[in-house]
């Protein structure tokens, strides 16, 4: 009898440090999720179009575009899909939370990240009953 398993979920990370892009993508990765990294906003605008994924994970300050303008991109370049997107930064401030809510990002994570907390928001989208398609090869 062959082993059912759970789909997997898709998740965007857009991070400019290296290390702490790998890193997140391979924890994503050891929890059960189909994890992909790019390091710039403009990337991560393009992939959030061509991945179709369930989460975005923003760092805010990032070259090219920041996370809250590529926030805004991605919620125009994708009408209609439910995208959850959460930024990771360590801006912290209220106007930056504020910022981060006026993008369409729906959390705002503070580094370094606390685990337990993106793991959370995570484990509370809503179960998915049919496997994922693997994105489009360009």
């Amino acid at each position: 009898m062959a082993m059912v398993t759970a789909p997997k979920r898709r998740i965007l990370v857009a991070e400019d440090d290296e290390d702490a892009g790998l890193t997140l993508r391979m924890l994503l990765e050891s929890l059960g999720y189909e994890a992909h990294l790019v390091r710039d906003g403009e990337s991560a605008v393009r992939e959030a179009i061509r991945l179709s994924p369930d989460v975005v994970i923003l760092d805010i300050g990032m070259p090219l575009l920041s996370g809250y303008d590529a926030a805004q991109l991605i919620r125009k370049s994708t009408p209609g899909k439910k995208i959850l997107m959460v930024a990771l930064s360590g801006w912290a401030r209220i106007q930056d939370v504020e910022r981060s809510k006026a993008a369409g990002i729906d959390f705002h994570l503070v580094k370094p990240l606390e685990l337990s907390r993106l793991k959370e928001i995570l484990d509370s989208l809503p179960k998915r009953d049919k496997p994922r398609r693997p994105p489009r090869v360009r």
